[in-house]
């Protein structure tokens, strides 16, 4: 008898966030960075962040490590942290592993001036702390309406920069700020530039002391209040024009912002970029270099919209399909035209990117014919793109077309910059893990969700590997079918796997398409769960864990209608006796799991598993779990059971 091999992508009992017990939180970092080229020490304060050994960063100029003799507590440790003289200034993501596994990501902000600490008290303008710049000053707000004080001295026609990084690094700071001149008259304030975090730049009109104070919105404080202010004369960047080139090449770009100088031009050398992707730019200037932005490395030709003009259909500017087009929003109010030629039949895909460059445009697309009559209307905050739109576009004859950008709030101005990009529906996909950082000790196993999103009529079966694994772990994967849309694979650590942590990623591969995976987790801000995608992947194998999971008998066999029984062992590390509640993960085809739990002490529990009278003979892949709910809750699975269902 011939038996086929049935796999069935496994829904997400998954939820369950396998493996960790009470994974580590970092709930501060102190100072939240430095000036790249230094190297400083840095306290984590958190929960469960006893046992801290790897600090492991996204991007490898930023290093770190745990200094010895302070990570013998779960509330804090101290790392040195080294920052390469290249780096450029932005935030930078990392995840600490600790006994417990690992954190979710954080960042270190890093900066390009001197570095200086806030110094209480500071509470007032009477105590304000005097700065020399340019500048960084790095402190917290420390109670309920504190407001740090600072004051320094300006030259007419000087343009101060006042950047304050907070929320971009994951404090709880919702910051404002306030500038007041040498009789405390407010001149200017600003909260919610750049996310949360507020930006000024401010031309003055004569020499003087001046004043600025920063606090938060809520009048909060506390430890997670934590803040950089960057104040001074120095340069900033709103936009590069434009903001994308090709692999391999070398593109020159205009930097649109302030304290420039002559250096408002440059070029950005993708020459050692093979693949696309996004790179951070900024412009180096003779008095030091600006923050950096988002570029993007892609094939299609950008081109930089020639003149403030589009705001009509009759004023359209012509771009090519396919293209791209920097642009920016000039006049509250307007909406910007754009015309391209289709072929009937052409498929499209018409983005803009703005909110991932940085602009605070929250853009809407419409889609219009030659005479103005709209097509698709109203594309707005397209998912998986933030405040970002994109629609698909199937071309129902040949002719001219029109593609109309606007903002939601019909704001405009010279920080509203996007790109419009015109490109063939390319059938694609991207892959998805949860959770986004597993841990495990030697003999555990943990299932990891691999989610697929396919796009422009993507059906196809999808080939995986894991790449980057810890010495002793082995990964039991298989294939996301054709059709569906995600799969479940195991990791397994080896019961002699020693501790380690490192990156780690899924690639996806279906005929010549390559996809490597994004992760997705769940963090707590404020005391509140918040869902968001971790481009930071990682994987740590922690000392043994409270107990491990294996089955009797893993290719079990059963004839079809009647039940099988399955059981689950428990290896206990001494001292742990807790009950441990059992499921099934990948049940489909109408096979039902009786899952009892393993009582207090006890070593074993059956699974009942109970197969349909009508089920397809064939081989189905469960993965039994058991879930310790205690004090420290823990996950864990077996290996997979490859059920061979038979006639008779």
């Amino acid at each position: 008898m011939r038996i086929r091999l049935v796999l069935f992508a496994m829904i997400a009992a998954c939820a369950v966030a396998f493996g960790q017990a009470q994974p580590p939180n970092i709930t501060s970092i102190y100072p939240p960075g430095g000036k790249r080229g230094a190297s400083l020490e840095v306290t984590l304060t958190g929960t469960s962040l006893a046992g801290a050994g790897k600090v492991i960063f996204a991007d490898s100029r930023v290093q770190a490590e745990v200094i010895p003799g302070t990570h013998n507590t779960d509330g804090a440790c101290k790392l040195k942290l080294t920052i390469a003289p290249e780096t450029p200034c932005g935030q930078f993501e990392f995840r600490l592993a600790t006994n417990r596994g690992l954190t979710a990501v954080e960042r270190i902000s890093v900066g390009d001036t001197a570095e200086l600490e806030e110094k209480e008290a500071n509470n007032s303008r009477k105590d304000a702390q005097r700065l020399v710049g340019p500048i960084t000053v790095f402190g917290r707000l420390n109670g309920a309406e504190d407001a740090d004080w600072f004051v320094f001295s300006a030259k007419k026609d000087e343009t101060f920069i006042f950047d304050c990084v907070a929320d971009r690094a994951g404090s709880g700071l919702d910051g404002d700020l306030f500038l007041h001149d040498s009789f405390g008259r407010l001149m200017a304030t600003n909260g919610d530039f750049n996310k949360l975090d507020p930006f000024l730049a401010h031309k003055f009109t004569q020499d003087g002391d001046y004043y600025v104070a920063l606090r938060d919105f809520n009048y909060r404080g506390g430890a997670n209040f934590t803040y950089r202010l960057t104040v001074g004369v120095f340069p900033y960047i709103y936009a590069v024009a434009p903001a994308s080139g090709a692999a391999g090449m070398k593109t020159k770009v205009q930097f649109v912002g302030v304290n420039l100088g002559g250096s408002a031009e440059g070029e950005v050398d993708l020459t050692g970029q093979a693949a696309p992707g996004t790179v951070l730019i900024g412009a180096r200037t003779a008095a030091g270099e600006s923050n950096a932005l988002p570029f993007a490395v892609e094939s299609l030709t950008e081109t930089v919209k020639p003149a403030p003009t589009n705001h009509t259909m009759e004023t359209a500017a012509p771009m090519a399909s396919p293209g791209a087009m920097t642009a920016r929003l000039e006049t509250a109010g307007k909406a910007d035209y754009y015309s391209f030629e289709a072929k009937k039949g052409d498929k499209l895909a018409i983005e803009i990117v703005s909110a991932r460059l940085g602009s605070p445009m929250d853009p809407v697309l419409d889609l219009l014919n030659s005479m103005g009559a709209t097509i698709i209307g109203e594309t707005d905050d397209t998912a998986g793109l933030g405040r970002d739109s994109r629609l698909n576009f199937d071309a129902p004859a040949d002719g001219n077309y029109l593609v109309r950008v606007r903002d939601r709030h019909e704001r405009g101005g010279d920080r509203y910059f996007y790109r419009l990009r015109i490109a063939r529906q390319e059938p694609s996909f991207e892959l998805t893990t949860n959770p986004a950082s597993p841990a495990l000790g030697p003999g555990n196993t943990i299932p990891l969700t691999v989610i697929v999103t396919r796009q422009n009529g993507f059906n196809g079966a999808i080939e995986l590997e894991l790449v980057g694994l810890p010495a002793g772990v082995k990964a039991n994967l298989v294939p996301i079918p054709a059709g569906q849309n995600q799969t479940v694979v195991t990791l397994t650590a080896a019961a002699d796997a020693k501790p380690e942590a490192g990156k780690f990623t899924v690639r996806g591969k279906s005929g010549e398409l390559v996809r490597t995976s994004a992760g997705a987790e769940s963090i707590i801000v404020n005391n509140q769960p918040q869902a968001r995608p971790a481009g930071l992947t990682s994987l740590a194998v922690t000392p043994p864990q409270d107990f491990t999971l294996t089955v009797d008998n893993a290719a079990p066999t059963v004839v079809r209608g009647k039940p099988i029984n399955v059981t689950v062992t428990v290896k206990r590390k001494e001292g742990f006796k807790g009950a441990i509640a059992l499921a099934v993960i990948g049940l489909s085809g109408g096979i039902t799991a009786t899952t009892p739990n393993i009582a207090e002490a006890a070593v074993s529990g059956a699974i009942t598993l109970t197969v349909p009278a009508g089920l397809a003979p064939g081989v189905y892949r469960l993965i039994p779990t058991g879930t310790f709910a205690g004090p420290h809750r823990l996950a864990f699975s077996t290996e997979p059971i490859m059920l061979t269902v038979t006639e008779k």
